[in-house]
């Protein structure tokens, strides 16, 4: 080696140079893409925990809660609107006929998932993204539209009664993070809605 050489330093475990105004020279973290800067985790930061993976429907005890909910829900409706609590069955006058009542149990619950709660929850949740429970709020407000979108060709308390399975359908949005399962459950509560209960 020749004298005067100087010696370079060990990154990762030495300082570069030597001084009080020395710049530590810091090792990528192994195995990171070239470039990508050494830090915390994904997930990891402080006061930040790892969010819960969205759950399968039929491993979900609530899901199948909210199945078992839909006929005691049916009885109820069936026997307030005989006692005069809720205005005489049909809710609307169209569900009577074969097309209606198709339309009803397969078709609208499908649209009205997409645009409720595949479109206008989500768009609200981000908006309120700074609010206190940002999740539950879009929920409230996502409903309450729900309910008076049904006014169109609902009785306002019948309508005004959709506001609650509205609930359940973005709680299980937000729970199993897609649209599947409020399609199946508003095609379920559909289906029971307009024949059992009517």
């Amino acid at each position: 080696m020749c004298a005067g050489r100087a010696k370079a330093p060990d990154i990762g475990s030495a300082d570069a140079g030597s001084g009080p105004g020395a710049a530590k020279v810091v090792a990528p973290l192994a195995g990171a893409p070239a470039g990508e800067a050494a830090g915390p985790a994904r997930g990891d930061s402080p006061g930040l925990p790892l969010a819960r993976p969205p759950r399968r429907a039929g491993n979900d005890p609530l899901f199948w809660l909210a199945i078992a909910a839909g006929p005691a829900v049916w009885i109820a409706l069936r026997a307030s609107s005989g006692a005069g609590l809720m205005p005489t069955w049909p809710p609307a006058p169209w569900v009577a006929s074969p097309w209606g009542f198709v339309l009803a149990m397969a078709v609208y619950p499908v649209l009205e998932e997409i645009v409720f709660r595949g479109g206008l929850q989500p768009w609200i949740a981000g908006k309120l993204a700074r609010a206190p429970k940002p999740a539950i709020a879009a929920n409230i407000l996502t409903s309450i539209a729900f309910a008076a979108a049904h006014l169109y060709a609902h009785t306002p308390a019948w309508a005004l009664a959709t506001f609650f399975p509205s609930l359940v359908f973005g709680f299980f949005r937000d729970r199993h993070g897609g649209l599947p399962t409020p399609i199946a459950l508003h095609v379920f509560y559909n289906a029971g809605y307009f024949s059992f209960a009517g």
